[in-house]
């Protein structure tokens, strides 16, 4: 008798094919029932997740925009009763938007909904997952969360010069990796930066050798499920505009990525 086994998943990127074998069930469906292997995890997401998947051509500048980008070119074959319910989650005010902490600026030029539409994609392809992830794993082990919050430097192939990044892409995704590695050719010669990629480095390296993030000299990293809401560390440079980490609630925008987590569920994905 041979596992009924699932056909290929057609959406954003690339989803593994349930085989029976080494995938015995959807991935959602094997976090939802605890079958994973129940040992520490570390993981996080960017402040700006959603920069580098909306369009940032000037394309979406109205509702009706929004509502057929959403309907037609995310991958997810929204319905239009799940677009309008997305809609409203996320209203088309650029202080709710992404990058985070920009305020009414519009970065119209990449588009009127710009914000709005970078705060959707980012929730539905990162932080609704990762928050679905995080409450499942942290069940069984110990689950270290973080939302790094710290603008990159941008190298313009001189060693000493760049500056910040341009300011629509905020803190985007793939941000805090130069960081962790301590690669100072991405994460640029400004002290505070460098401060901070020892600090991240130390963090993940301990992580590593012993499942714990924490040691002396570092900030306190609290286990996810030592908060009802779920505990992040904000990792942030000290300087250049920021105060250092510190500990938050997971509950920035959490009725948008509750739902867009429910929707991947019903996806079977």
């Amino acid at each position: 008798m041979f596992p009924l086994l699932a056909a290929p998943v057609q959406g954003p990127g690339w989803y593994p094919t349930v085989d029976g074998d080494i995938i015995p069930a959807y991935p959602t469906e094997l976090l939802a029932s605890g079958r994973f292997a129940h040992i520490p995890h570390l993981y996080g997401t960017n402040s700006d997740e959603g920069t580098d998947n909306a369009p940032a051509d000037g394309v979406i500048n109205t509702d009706e925009d929004l509502r057929a980008y959403l309907a037609g070119s995310t991958g997810f074959d929204f319905p239009d009763t799940v677009v309008q319910h997305i809609m409203e989650l996320y209203p088309n005010d650029p202080t709710l938007g992404i990058p985070l902490n920009t305020g009414v600026q519009l970065f119209a030029e990449q588009g009127l909904q710009y914000k709005r539409i970078a705060a959707i994609m980012g929730d539905a392809f990162y932080h609704a997952p990762r928050l679905t992830d995080a409450r499942a794993y942290s069940k069984y082990s110990p689950t270290y969360i973080y939302r790094f919050n710290t603008l990159p430097w941008q190298n313009n192939n001189t060693a000493n010069e760049g500056g910040s990044a341009r300011a629509y892409k905020g803190v985007a995704h793939f941000t805090e990796v130069a960081f962790v590695f301590a690669n100072p050719n991405f994460y640029g010669p400004w002290e505070e930066y460098r401060a901070l990629s020892n600090q991240m480095s130390a963090q993940w390296i301990n992580f590593v050798a012993s499942g714990d993030p924490n040691s002396k000299a570092l900030p306190l990293w609290p286990q996810y499920n030592e908060s009802a809401q779920g505990f992040d560390l904000v990792i942030q440079a000290k300087g250049r505009g920021y105060n250092g980490s510190y500990v938050e609630e997971d509950t920035w925008r959490l009725e948008g990525r509750e739902y867009l987590s429910k929707w991947a569920r019903r996806r079977h994905v």
